[in-house]
């Protein structure tokens, strides 16, 4: 950078400046988030939490039987809305091929936390778990019925100094109750400040009350509870998804189930991966991130992924050794695991090509 007396030169000073803005852009926060493969996890396999080791899926009650393959579910492994994203590291999964970088915006709200994010997708995943059960027992048609449980009251109602957090809604005007919708229909002639008969029980004990019906917006009348539908299983399933969020395992819990609850084997010996939310009657719903979970699929040495239906058009990769089959339901996917030459509307063996 000097010249021969020893000065600065105007030319080397330039070429310093420039490299420092170089250095210092690497190291910009940017408003995007890096998408990658994330790691696959067998649901019939076990995690450990203080060197205890404990199923994934637990069945107790029932009869169960091994399998001698896997059910992988996927992952996509993605920045949290308070990681500073620089470019050092933006710059390298632009190009590498197997990452994809969006702007922060098109997945986060501008307020969203990580703590948000993560009680969100903790809810989804519990959720699914809920419905992969559902999914499972009733493909294999299992008694399942249904109950309203009580989670709150709402303040200054009359239902408010009956009701308690866990109290089973039983009935409503002499008719039994068996969905929320049950206890709307039952309101429908009911005046604000009228009362209503409420057969309920607590800790397994039945109750009779009459309860004066609150008013809600628009003048609608409500009960004066908030309350959701829990299922009441023929016999005691509990699935755990360790530090995964989101609801997209939701077929690969409900193959895992099904496959601990029916003789022989789904899995064959095979390392079978997959991904998609699941509904109680066992529909198969689309997911986000499926190029980064075939990706992450290969990495697990799988030889099969299941895909939803709805999913097949937005698959733009293919990996050799790799096959990608769409299903439709838990009984599409349970047909071509056992048969893969079977035909069905449901399963689409050309998914993503």
């Amino acid at each position: 950078m000097r010249n021969r007396f020893g000065n600065f030169t105007w030319h080397g000073l330039v070429k310093s400046v420039a490299a420092l803005w170089v250095v210092a852009a690497l190291f910009i926060p940017l408003p995007y988030v890096v998408f990658s493969p994330g790691p696959t996890t067998d649901v019939l396999s076990s995690y450990k939490v203080k060197k205890v080791s404990t199923p994934y899926i637990q069945i107790s009650g029932q009869e169960t039987y091994p399998s001698d393959g896997e059910l992988r579910l996927t992952t996509v492994s993605v920045t949290n809305p308070d990681y500073s994203a620089r470019a050092l590291y933006i710059l390298p999964a632009w190009f590498n091929g197997e990452s994809v970088v969006k702007p922060r915006a098109s997945i986060y709200a501008p307020t969203k936390s990580s703590a948000v994010v993560k009680e969100e997708e903790s809810a989804a995943m519990t959720s699914s778990q809920q419905n992969a059960t559902l999914a499972a027992l009733n493909y294999l048609k299992y008694p399942v019925t249904t109950r309203v449980q009580v989670a709150g009251a709402i303040a200054k109602t009359s239902a408010a100094g009956i009701f308690k957090k866990g109290d089973v809604i039983l009935a409503v005007k002499g008719v039994k109750i068996i969905d929320i919708s049950d206890i709307k229909e039952q309101l429908v002639n009911v005046k604000p400040g009228q009362s209503v008969e409420v057969e309920y029980s607590r800790a397994g004990v039945t109750k009779k009350t009459d309860v004066v019906a609150a008013v809600g917006s628009g003048g609608r009348t409500l009960l004066g509870v908030s309350a959701g539908v829990v299922p009441q299983l023929p016999f005691k399933i509990e699935i755990a998804a360790g530090e995964i969020g989101g609801p997209s395992a939701g077929l690969l819990f409900t193959l895992g189930v099904v496959e601990k609850l029916t003789p022989g084997s789904l899995a064959k010996k095979r390392i079978i991966t997959g991904t998609g939310t699941i509904t109680p009657d066992g529909k198969v719903g689309a997911i986000g991130g499926i190029d980064e979970k075939i990706r992450g699929a290969k990495r697990a040495g799988a030889t099969l992924f299941l895909a939803p239906l709805d999913n097949c058009q937005d698959i733009t990769v293919q990996e050799s050794g790799l096959t990608v089959v769409g299903v439709r339901d838990v009984g599409a996917a349970v047909m071509y695991l056992e048969n893969a030459a079977a035909v069905d509307s449901g399963i689409d063996r050309k998914c993503g090509q």
